[in-house]
């Protein structure tokens, strides 16, 4: 069949269709995505700004909190507005667009979790090796093909939905577009495109979990000849990074593993992996990380340090300009004043308390001081430069 797109639009039906279900939704989800876009900006910062998360488990870390900011951004912005929304439309290539989007940031976050586990294993099974292996060029090439990845990923999938005609209903009984979805509106059979979504999400899915597990495996049997400081540490590190893999490939594999059927139920699982799992990564790497806490709280002691710096330094100019007493128009003007021969041009800087001026004195080409001008401006030091009180200034240049 010829690929035909009749469908110009989709209508989403959301998460619910009472009206006072919608109101709660949308100050939740509100809530919710603030505190998503909050929490991983905060993480990035922090990593960013301390010297103490310089190993690359934080690079990781800070790339990981910056592409869920991504991830939740294609989804959440568009339910929020939609809770209020009478009608829910999106175009056509607007729902392939969030659809790409979503995969690619996906794929992204699906490599760097292998890539995190990678480091974790190297850190504790080799560590005498761990900043040869992981130096920088090695952690920014693992990043750039994380988004490779990521890039293919979505490419693959986009392509596969696009080679589908659309001619028929446009309802989707979803708040996103997704592959899943929109197979079930395709006007023609979906089977063998169903099964090369499900080999390359759920399949994908699967395997990187596997690996991951195997991994974290390892690291626990190594683990056995640590001692007992030293392995409460690495697993508190490595019980972070599990608990995000499963809650992430928890919920992928079940919407992405099974054939392209959708199930009631969809909808909530969704929920939690694209708004609950973003939310989660930073609460879950702040509380249970000693470095990342300590850091967040330096973090915050500066900010509030340069907070109070510059309160008092609008309050002292605010005060000096209060107290600065009124001087004679002559004094304020910047009018230059001639200097009898044998003096020399010098620079007037009258503070209010004490009075003192300095007096700066061109120099000649004979390397003595010369005949010049004074002006109230202040000037860079040289050879012929005197401190003079402002009193004796005026009577020198009188």
């Amino acid at each position: 069949m010829a690929k035909t797109h009749n469908v110009t639009e989709f209508i989403f039906l959301g998460l619910s269709s009472n009206p006072e279900v919608q109101k709660v939704c949308f100050v939740m989800f509100l809530l919710l995505y603030t505190a998503i876009v909050l929490g991983n900006l905060l993480i990035v910062l922090t990593v960013m700004s301390s010297r103490s998360l310089g190993s690359p488990m934080y690079f990781f870390l800070s790339y990981l909190s910056f592409v869920e900011i991504c991830y939740a951004s294609t989804t959440v912005p568009r339910l929020i507005s939609d809770l209020l929304a009478e009608r829910k439309a999106i175009s056509l290539w607007g729902c392939m667009t969030q659809l790409s989007f979503l995969h690619f940031f996906a794929g992204t976050e699906i490599f760097l979790l292998t890539v995190m586990a990678y480091d974790r294993y190297v850190a504790i099974c080799k560590p005498l090796s761990y900043t040869t292996i992981m130096n920088r060029r090695v952690c920014a090439f693992l990043v750039g093909a994380a988004w490779v990845w990521g890039l293919v990923h979505s490419l693959a999938q986009i392509l596969l939905i696009f080679r589908l005609p659309f001619c028929g209903p446009n309802v989707i009984d979803h708040y996103f577009c997704d592959v899943l979805p929109l197979l079930k509106l395709a006007c023609s059979d979906t089977v063998l495109i169903g099964l090369l979504i499900v080999a390359n999400g759920g399949t994908l899915s699967v395997i990187s979990f596997v690996v991951l597990l195997a991994s974290y495996v390892v690291i626990l049997l190594h683990l056995r000849t640590w001692s007992s400081a030293g392995r409460r540490k690495a697993l508190s590190t490595c019980g972070s990074h599990i608990t995000v893999v499963t809650l992430f490939f928890g919920p992928c594999i079940f919407i992405y593993l099974r054939p392209s059927t959708t199930l009631s139920v969809d909808k909530t699982v969704a929920v939690f992996y694209t708004v609950i799992t973003p939310l989660l990564n930073p609460v879950i790497y702040s509380l249970r990380n000693a470095e990342v806490k300590k850091a967040m709280k330096r973090l915050w002691v500066r900010a509030m340090k340069l907070e109070e710096r510059q309160v008092l330094y609008h309050q002292h100019h605010l005060g000096s300009a209060a107290a600065r007493p009124h001087t004679p128009a002559r004094s304020q003007t910047r009018e230059e004043t001639a200097i009898k021969p044998g003096r020399s041009p010098g620079v007037l800087r009258a503070p209010a308390s004490p009075p003192w001026a300095r007096v700066h004195l061109q120099q000649g080409g004979d390397g003595h001081c010369t005949q010049g001008k004074l002006c109230l401006q202040a000037t860079e030091h040289t050879d012929c430069t005197e401190l003079l009180p402002q009193k004796d200034m005026l009577s020198r240049l009188a």
